[in-house]
């Protein structure tokens, strides 16, 4: 007997939890496949089913409080915030919008409240630039979650920048060291890159070293 994937058997599960009770089961089942199917596409390294894994069990801890409806969106947008993920991008439209227009299609096909769909595709827009409004509960939840990886252990945050940059192999060294730079600089020169208090704590300093020391190798040419 083949043994199930456990990262396949908890998202599906954290789906299907969220999807309204009078919701055609095979309808729903059809949007899983198509979750699962894009997030087992080839040259996805970090960006495939163990992200979303981490960061819905992240923004499970840290939920602060969210209301039932407010889970339910945060829940969704983390599903489907990196449900498009093409490296070399579609001229005029970026991944997150392509995710968010993907997510408010398919969720409306399924049923939910026009109010729901409305929020996961403000959530999932929201990480294109990582910003959003002051007391934005839900929306800093989601992207304190979809950047926690910064915060973490140096041997952990080494992966995933190993990870980044398997998917973008056909970037040249040079190029990719250019524009890796221009992302860590954008990230490190914000006030704050934590919205909230309990995930500024935890991982802001830990996220500045980590990033600090990547902009260090790239400068130096390691």
């Amino acid at each position: 007997m083949t043994e199930l994937d456990p990262d396949v058997v908890y998202v599906s599960r954290r789906f299907l939890d969220v999807v309204p009770r009078r919701t055609d089961h095979r309808a729903a089942f059809d949007v899983l496949d198509a979750l699962l199917e894009r997030y087992g596409e080839k040259g996805r390294h970090y960006h495939r089913l163990g992200h979303i894994v981490h960061t819905l069990r992240w923004a499970d801890l840290h939920d602060g409080g969210l209301n039932r409806r407010e889970r339910v969106c945060v829940t969704l947008a983390l599903l489907f915030h990196d449900a498009v993920y093409d490296v070399g991008g579609q001229v005029g439209v970026s991944n997150e919008e392509r995710s968010a227009l993907f997510a408010e299609s398919v969720l409306e096909e399924l049923g939910f409240r026009g109010g729901v769909v409305y929020e996961v595709g403000r959530l999932v827009r929201l990480t294109e630039g990582h910003v959003c409004q002051p007391g934005d509960k839900t929306g800093g939840l989601v992207l304190d979650a979809d950047l926690s990886v910064l915060g973490g252990a140096a041997e952990s945050y080494d992966g995933y920048v190993s990870q980044i940059r398997k998917e973008y192999a056909l970037v040249s060294d040079a190029d990719w060291k250019i524009g890796r730079a221009r992302v860590l600089r954008s990230l490190l020169g914000k006030e704050q890159i934590y919205s909230s208090s309990v995930a500024g704590d935890a991982l802001e300093a830990r996220a500045r070293a980590n990033m600090e020391r990547e902009l260090a190798a790239l400068e130096k040419g390691d």
